[in-house]
């Protein structure tokens, strides 16, 4: 009876470790790139979401890790779904204080630069403001990405997808519009902005007026 008792206690005591074993790893549940942002402000990680108690209207592609002083913003999302072809703007003036910098994160400034300019002159800028306006579930402060917010994307494309499959976010797919004008001559940034492959993380120079698909991103303060 003795050599019973203890036979069961010894058996317990394996049945623990092994149910701790089964448990050893743990999920990583911290902000990070594919982190899903919902329509109430919050962030949840993917393997916790549920579509009866939140609706998503972003995936988390790039975290601050503190390298960059200039960068205040906790985090940025993009949105799950493209806005239509539409020009950048109606121009072909260098936009007073639009972007030429190719590795800055400042696509909010360069979206609200290119509006202001647009207004002040009267002319059409419906990329940008397509971008500016949209809101989903009520969710508004989108803006075109620099690009260098767009390569971003593209470095994290794995596990914006892999969040996109959960929630139903749309692939991306051809030439994006970025909010960075081109840099590369003296009259370049007159004519020219810069559109992205947000798949292959590749960029182009093409005219403000030409129509091209807008994937607005959003800050997380």
């Amino acid at each position: 009876m003795k050599y019973e008792k203890i036979y069961i206690i010894l058996l317990s005591i394996i049945g623990v470790i092994s149910s701790c074993t089964k448990h050893e790893d743990i999920i990583d549940t911290s902000l990070q790139p594919g982190s899903i942002l919902c329509s109430d402000g919050s962030i949840v990680h993917p393997s916790l979401f549920s579509p009866n108690e939140k609706e998503a209207i972003g995936v988390v592609f790039w975290c601050n890790d503190g390298n960059n002083p200039d960068i205040k913003e906790t985090a940025y999302a993009v949105s799950l779904e493209d806005l239509e072809e539409n020009p950048l703007i109606d121009t072909d003036e260098d936009i007073a204080n639009v972007s030429e910098d190719e590795n800055s994160f400042d696509g909010a400034a360069n979206t609200a630069a290119i509006m202001n300019f647009a207004i002040k002159d009267s002319l059409a800028y419906p990329a940008a403001q397509k971008a500016i306006e949209y809101a989903p579930k009520g969710v508004t402060g989108w803006f075109i990405g620099s690009i260098a917010q767009n390569k971003a994307i593209s470095n994290n494309l794995e596990k914006v997808y892999s969040s996109f499959s959960i929630i139903g976010g749309t692939h991306f797919d051809g030439w994006y519009w970025s909010s960075t004008e081109d840099g590369a001559g003296k009259d370049t940034p007159k004519v020219f902005a810069l559109i992205s492959s947000l798949t292959k993380g590749r960029a182009t120079s093409t005219s403000k007026r030409n129509s091209f698909k807008i994937r607005p991103i959003i800050a997380i303060r």
